[in-house]
This record gives C-alpha cells, sequence and structure tokens, in this order.
C-alpha cells in the first residue's frame, strides 16, 4: 500500500516533531506535547489529565482481535479493525474526561505544569472495554 521510503519519511517527520516539543518544553519547564494530545487543546485547557495509550488499546476489543489473530497491516480487516479502534478509543476518552470534569486528556508525560497530572488510564479502561 504505502511504500517503503514513504513510511520512513513519514517516521521521520514525528520523530522530528516529538524532538522539537519535547525540546521546548525542556526550554520552559511546562508546557504541552500537541501531538501527544487525545482530547482538548493543547493552548488553552484548565483541567489536565493523561493515559497510558498501550494499556487502554490493550483493553479494545477491535484491536486485542488484530493482535491475537496477527492481522498484517496489507490485510484490509487491519484498517477497518484500526479505524474502529481509533473510534472507540476517543469516545472512551471523550467520555472519561466529561464524567471527570477533564478538557484536556494527553499521553503520559506530554503535560508538564509544574503540578501532578492526574491518571485517566483506568477510567477510559472502563469506558472501552467491551465496546465493538
Amino acid at each position: 500500500m504505502f511504500g517503503i521510503r514513504f513510511l520512513m519519511a513519514l517516521c521521520a517527520v514525528s520523530i522530528t516533531g516529538v524532538l522539537a516539543a519535547e525540546a521546548a518544553m525542556l526550554d520552559t519547564g511546562s508546557g504541552v506535547d500537541p501531538a501527544r494530545v487525545y482530547y482538548g487543546s493543547a493552548e488553552r485547557f484548565r483541567r489536565p489529565a493523561d493515559l497510558v495509550l498501550s494499556q487502554v488499546f490493550a483493553e479494545i476489543p477491535a484491536w486485542r482481535r488484530v493482535r491475537e489473530e496477527g492481522i498484517p497491516a496489507d490485510d484490509p480487516r487491519y484498517w477497518l479493525l484500526v479505524k474502529r479502534a481509533n473510534e472507540v478509543f476517543s469516545e472512551g476518552v471523550r467520555r472519561a474526561a466529561g464524567r471527570e470534569g477533564h478538557d484536556l486528556v494527553a499521553e503520559h508525560g506530554a503535560v508538564r505544569t509544574g503540578e501532578a497530572i492526574p491518571d485517566l488510564t483506568r477510567r477510559v479502561i472502563e469506558e472501552v472495554r467491551g465496546r465493538e
């Protein structure tokens, strides 16, 4: 589907962006890596939370099916299941954030405010578990 050069270039661009965001956060001691925000705005928030994406995805049925059946990326089912897993994830994050009163949810370590950031991983897992 995609050539290896395209995928390598995409990875290089992604890594460069993450490194630049990390460097900016280190310079100021606070901030948000916008590439790792799953819900809300990195520029405007009051009550952030974080989560561990891999732990949440491990509980999403569509993603578990991909992993358990070893469905390769060149199989059309892979992309349908990944799309569904992303939908379930996004909805779970939105619901958990709303219930807990958070206006920003990002990957663990992506938000630095100088204060402790609540971990929403378990709450999001509760929202996604069993959702097809």
